[in-house]
C-alpha cells in the first residue's frame, strides 16, 4: 500500500490538539484539508479516545442543560411568587391575567409531562 505525502510535524500536532479538544474528525479534516482517514489514524496513534471524548462532550452538554433548566425554573418560581401579590394582580386587566395564568398553567403541565416521561428512562438506567 502506497504512503501518502508527508505532512509537517506542526500540522500533525495541530490536528491531534484539535481532536483532543473535542473537535469532530470531519471538522478537522475540512479545516486542514486532509482526508478523514488520515485525521483518524493520527488521532488513534496519538491515543485519542474518540468514544471518551464524545461521552465527555455529552456529559458537559447535559450539565449545561441542567444548569439552564435550574435557572429557568428558579426564574419561573420567582415570577409565580410575584404574580401572587394582590398589588400586582389588581393592576392587570382580566384578559391579561387570563392569558398569563393560561400560559403559566400550560407550561407547568408541560414541565410535569416532561418530568414524567424522563422518569422511566432514569429507572431503566438505574436497573442496568
Amino acid at each position: 500500500m502506497a504512503q501518502g505525502k508527508a505532512h509537517k510535524n506542526e500540522t500533525k500536532a495541530a490536528v491531534i490538539a484539535a481532536l483532543m479538544a473535542g473537535q469532530q474528525p470531519s471538522q478537522v479534516c475540512r479545516e486542514f484539508g486532509l482526508p478523514e482517514s488520515t485525521v483518524r489514524t493520527w488521532g488513534k496513534n496519538a491515543g485519542v479516545d474518540f468514544a471518551e471524548i464524545r461521552a465527555e462532550k455529552k456529559e458537559a452538554l447535559a450539565d449545561l442543560i441542567a444548569g439552564v433548566l435550574t435557572e429557568n425554573l428558579k426564574t419561573l418560581a420567582a415570577q409565580a411568587v410575584h404574580a401572587r401579590k394582590p398589588e400586582w394582580m389588581n393592576k392587570q386587566s382580566a384578559d391579561s391575567l387570563a392569558v398569563f395564568y393560561g400560559v403559566v398553567a400550560d407550561k407547568t403541565i408541560r414541565i410535569l409531562e416532561a418530568a414524567a416521561a424522563a422518569q422511566p428512562l432514569e429507572d431503566q438506567t438505574n436497573e442496568s
